[in-house]
């Protein structure tokens, strides 16, 4: 049997077999979730009066959820920004912490500089959201700043700070269905790439590139590549995927599908062969090594080599990603089987590969008249077969 006293601000005390347990939620993570606890306050005989038992269950309370802040404590934006930088995004990891923090510094903190934490109401949130969409950006960039700036408010009103947290049905994403999202921004061409690759110095970031450009592996599968698993000598050069390397630290693949085999071009056989006779021997083999023998980090490469190059070409300043684009396209463009596509760039799902392909009245043309030479309907004489 137990017995509950309802109306407590913080937590509820609840009496189970003589013993006093209090139930709560804890504060809300940088999602905004909140996990239940149930913890033991104490025997029914320890204390003398329901009093006595509250008093004990505040002080448990207060060691193990503190109040950050008092409700109804106003705010100045940039410091809830600052203060979400400091305690909760420390929480994340390197990459997280670099993408929050340039979204909240360029475009959370000096959209709302003016206002208090509880006065960013839905109003407020769609003006903004309709601001950015006449302004041209994308709808999803757009939504992701959103939900960099829903996450701090959440925060907001955990601690006390904001009011409420706007719903999501009262807000409206921003839809313009007359502009039609096109990849390509994000590839280079195959001219590009062939650029760049000519132009890579010294021989190593050269034949990376041209794993890139010739393969459409993902930055870090390329830099986990091994020696055992580049066959350019054999008589089908071939180049097997088992791996991927971020931040320096070889794991598995993104998905089960990553792992694959890619047959190798002959302009990549002579660049990887060049590179070959370079290599400084390494305990783990690996292509790509760097002065200490292991991974090299996609970060440096790029701050270091593929920027300053994409630079004096006068490319767009795209990252290693848009090589990976960039080979889908013209894999697929020069007549290449959607599902082979896939199969080479690793997609889990053949509607990854899909948005690659581009429609043309040429090709639907080409696509039916070679269905119709396959197998003819009628034979010489007019008689249906």
């Amino acid at each position: 049997m137990s017995t509950r006293r309802k109306g407590m601000q913080r937590g509820q005390r609840v009496l189970v077999g003589g013993v006093w347990r209090l139930r709560f939620r804890e504060p809300a993570n940088i999602y905004g979730h909140r996990r239940r606890r149930t913890v033991r306050i104490g025997a029914a005989s320890e204390f003398s009066s329901f009093e006595e038992m509250n008093e004990a269950a505040d002080r448990i309370m207060a060691r193990i959820a503190p109040r950050a802040i008092v409700p109804g404590v106003a705010m100045k934006w940039p410091e809830c920004c600052a203060r979400f930088r400091d305690l909760y995004l420390v929480n994340l990891g390197r990459g997280s912490q670099r993408t929050y923090g340039s979204v909240l510094r360029n475009h959370i903190e000096p959209a709302f500089r003016n206002l208090q934490a509880h006065e960013i109401t839905a109003a407020v949130i769609q003006q903004w959201l309709a601001a950015q969409q006449r302004a041209g950006v994308r709808r999803h960039t757009i939504l992701s700043r959103f939900r960099v700036l829903r996450r701090v408010v959440k925060r907001c009103e955990a601690d006390g700070i904001a009011a409420a947290m706007p719903p999501m049905r009262s807000l409206e994403m921003p839809r313009d269905r007359s502009v039609r999202r096109q990849l390509r921004t994000k590839a280079f061409t195959v001219e590009q790439m062939d650029a760049l690759v000519g132009a890579a110095q010294p021989t190593w970031f050269r034949a990376l590139l041209g794993i890139l450009r010739y393969t459409g592996i993902r930055i870090g599968e390329a830099l986990a590549l091994t020696w055992p698993n580049v066959e350019i000598g054999a008589r089908s050069p071939m180049l097997h995927v088992v791996q991927s390397a971020s931040d320096g630290v070889i794991g598995p693949t993104k998905t089960a599908n990553a792992v694959r085999d890619i047959e190798i071009a002959p302009p990549l056989i002579e660049l990887l062969t060049a590179w070959h006779r370079e290599c400084p021997p390494t305990p783990q083999l690996l292509v790509f090594p760097s002065l200490r023998g292991r991974p090299l980090t996609s970060s440096g490469v790029r701050l270091r080599y593929l920027r300053p190059l994409i630079a004096s070409l006068g490319l767009p300043p795209l990252s290693f990603h848009a090589f990976r684009h960039g080979a889908a396209y013209a894999l697929l463009e020069a007549g290449g089987n959607p599902a082979d596509v896939g199969a080479v760039l690793g997609h889990a799902d053949l509607r990854q590969t899909s948005q690659y392909a581009q429609s043309r009245r040429e090709g639907r043309r080409d696509a039916v008249l070679a269905a119709a030479q396959l197998r003819k309907p009628f034979d010489e004489n007019g008689t249906p077969r």
